[in-house]
């Protein structure tokens, strides 16, 4: 416990310092689903969202999802994404995501990351929330995140 707390301060003083001063697009909301405490990769893809050029706002593990609308409302993100690390656990918080895109919908992209994320769910397709890209190689899969974060984001500014 002891190396993953100042694995993960140090982790956050880095996304504090890849966040990049000034950005034409909107921040990115990385935090975890409520009652998911493994953070870690969660914060290791925001880390590298940063160093892309995208302004990353890190909310940290067990969000519950009045508290992402709060802040949906006050950052005024063009994206949201949510970490499962376990699959019950996705399914347990999965009605409260759908309430949540569906109220959020307007200019915000969710996408659901993490092992405990689904491969496809039609019925959060149908509201815009989308799976993370999953290539088995971290690089690849935070540069096919980060172009699709970009294009979305530009969509909705036009």
């Amino acid at each position: 416990h002891m190396a993953s707390g100042i694995f993960l301060h140090r982790l956050l003083k880095l996304v504090e310092l890849a966040a990049p001063v000034r950005s034409e697009l909107r921040p990115v909301i990385v935090a975890c689903f409520p009652d998911e405490y493994h953070q870690l990769g969660a914060l290791i893809v925001a880390y590298q969202l940063c160093r892309r050029g995208l302004r990353v706002v890190f909310l940290g593990a067990a969000l519950p999802f009045e508290d992402l609308e709060s802040a949906c409302v006050a950052l005024r993100p063009s994206t949201v994404l949510l970490s499962a690390t376990r699959p019950a656990l996705f399914q347990v918080h999965r009605r409260g995501l759908l309430e949540t895109a569906r109220r959020d919908a307007k200019g915000v992209q969710f996408y659901i990351g993490g092992q405990g994320a689904p491969v496809d769910d039609p019925q959060l397709a149908q509201v815009g929330v989308r799976i993370a890209p999953k290539t088995g190689d971290l690089k690849e899969s935070v540069d096919l995140l980060a172009d699709e974060i970009r294009k979305s984001a530009k969509r909705a500014t036009l």
